[in-house]
């Protein structure tokens, strides 16, 4: 029979030795992990539940304000519905009062050429009265 060598012996039992030791601190790793999850559950669970009220909250803000873009939106209709109604009627009065000053313009300029008449007629200088006969008359 082959007898096994004195290295080899050593050396697995080194190899046995290390393979003991890691599982060891491996157990001790998943341990410490689940004793960690453990404590951190609750904290998740005040988290999510943090969250989920947050969520409401969020829809709630979200559902206000699509309500206060659409009265936003009426009431900008609203205004621009009557804007466009006093943009209608200011124009309807330009054009009328337009109309009625193309009539007129002629009888217009035919009093202020006559009002430049008289004004040019006042500001003329006057004479005192003159005789009719040269002062050197014999």
């Amino acid at each position: 029979m082959n007898e096994l060598p004195t290295w080899w012996l050593v050396l697995s039992a080194f190899a046995f030795i290390v393979n003991a030791v890691a599982f060891v601190l491996l157990a001790y790793g998943v341990l410490m992990l689940l004793k960690t999850v453990r404590a951190l559950q609750p904290k998740l669970a005040a988290i999510a539940e943090r969250v989920e009220t947050l969520t409401g909250k969020v829809d709630a803000i979200a559902t206000d304000l699509k309500g206060f873009s659409s009265s936003a939106k009426g009431a900008m209709s609203t205004v621009e519905g009557g804007t466009s109604t006093i943009v209608r009627a200011v124009a309807g009065l330009t054009s009328s009062s337009t109309k009625r000053l193309e009539k007129l313009s002629p009888y217009l300029g035919i009093a202020l050429a006559a009002f430049k008449l008289i004004q040019a007629y006042r500001s003329r200088p006057r004479r005192e009265d003159v005789d009719t006969e040269p002062d050197d008359a014999p």
